[in-house]
């Protein structure tokens, strides 16, 4: 059989080494920078400050600052009535930005912010607000509360308890790809064939389509054009946001692991012919 000679084997080993730290590093476990180092705190204020107003009830104060389009499309008035009602009495223990998001497009700045209440009692409330500036005006395009039993941090918690089949199900696959994934890889550097070997190598790494699984709902998520490194991760937005697995299919890996054994016969018999004009 063909066989690598030493230099060829130290320049895979030392390709196989870079890449698959690298990818250790950058795909499998894959956490966002913090959202309170890019949220500018006057955008935090103006949404405290919002919640503020709907609890004292000053509706038209808030509804100055809506957006005309929304106002228009909705009747705000019952809404935030009904908002205001979640909210319980007397003052917060504690406000915190658990969620953000930033995006600016040509001279359009949109600011999402989640806010988490705690009161008394064990009551929670959520409150999500939506702000956009453009020309020089700062307004709310979108504004909502939500009452929770507990922290987002302890209802979006990795655990195992109360989790049915489909949580142990995508476990388990999320955690093997990347095993069989790696081990194809490592199979393809040391079997006796010279042609295309690096391209299989590459080849290899990756799945395709991909499969997120929201750890907290149990929701599935399917996407067809993907290609996904490893073919697992899984991915928080943020301390206090859900677990999600995400998997793919080693559709390369497959091809190699089930035509190894041909590929190598037939480059050996290419090799014998050779020698043998």
């Amino acid at each position: 059989m063909m066989s690598m000679d030493s230099g060829s084997c130290r320049v895979l080993r030392r390709f196989a080494l870079v890449l698959l730290s690298a990818v250790c590093l950058t795909a499998a476990c894959r956490q966002p920078a913090s959202f309170e180092q890019m949220i500018p705190q006057e955008d935090v204020a103006f949404a405290k400050q919002l919640v503020a107003t709907l609890r004292e009830r000053e509706y038209e104060t808030i509804e100055a600052v809506l957006d005309p389009e929304v106002t228009a499309a909705q009747a705000q008035r019952p809404m935030l009535e009904s908002m205001a009602s979640l909210f319980p009495p007397g003052e917060a223990i504690d406000v915190r930005v658990i969620g953000a998001q930033v995006t600016q497009f040509n001279q359009q700045r949109t600011v999402v912010l989640v806010l988490e209440y705690r009161f008394p009692g064990k009551k929670w409330v959520v409150a999500n607000v939506m702000l956009q500036q453009a020309g020089g005006r700062q307004l709310v395009r979108g504004f909502q509360a939500t009452p929770a039993s507990d922290s987002q941090a302890v209802l979006n918690r990795f655990t195992l308890a109360g989790k049915g089949p489909a949580h142990y199900l995508m476990l388990v696959v999320t955690a093997v790809v990347p095993l069989v994934t790696v081990g194809t890889f490592l199979l393809v550097l040391y079997s006796p064939i010279q042609q295309r070997k690096w391209l299989w190598a590459v080849m290899v790494l990756f799945g395709v389509g991909q499969i997120s699984f929201n750890w907290t709902t149990g929701e599935f998520a399917f996407q067809a054009l993907a290609v996904q490194v490893l073919g697992g991760a899984y991915m928080q937005a943020g301390p206090f946001a859900p677990v999600v697995l995400i998997t793919s299919i080693p559709a390369a890996a497959m091809v190699f692991l089930l035509g190894r054994r041909s590929l190598i016969a037939r480059q050996a018999g290419a090799a014998r012919t050779t020698d043998a004009v």
